[in-house]
C-alpha cells in the first residue's frame, strides 16, 4: 500500500473528522458568541445601576 492512496475506511474516517471538527469550530463560535452578548448585556445593566 501506498501512502497516496486511502482506503476507502480512510476516506470515511478522513470525512467523519474533518465533519466533527467543523462541527466543534461551530461550537465553540457559538459559545464565544452567546458569552460575548451576555457580557455586554451585563456591563450595560451595571452602568445603568450606576447612574440611577
Amino acid at each position: 500500500m501506498s501512502r497516496g492512496v486511502m482506503q476507502p475506511s480512510q476516506q470515511k474516517l478522513a470525512e467523519k473528522l474533518t465533519i466533527l471538527n467543523d462541527r466543534g469550530i461551530g461550537m465553540l463560535t457559538r459559545v464565544y458568541n452567546i458569552k460575548k452578548v451576555r457580557t455586554h448585556i451585563h456591563g450595560c445593566v451595571l452602568v445603568e445601576g450606576r447612574n440611577m
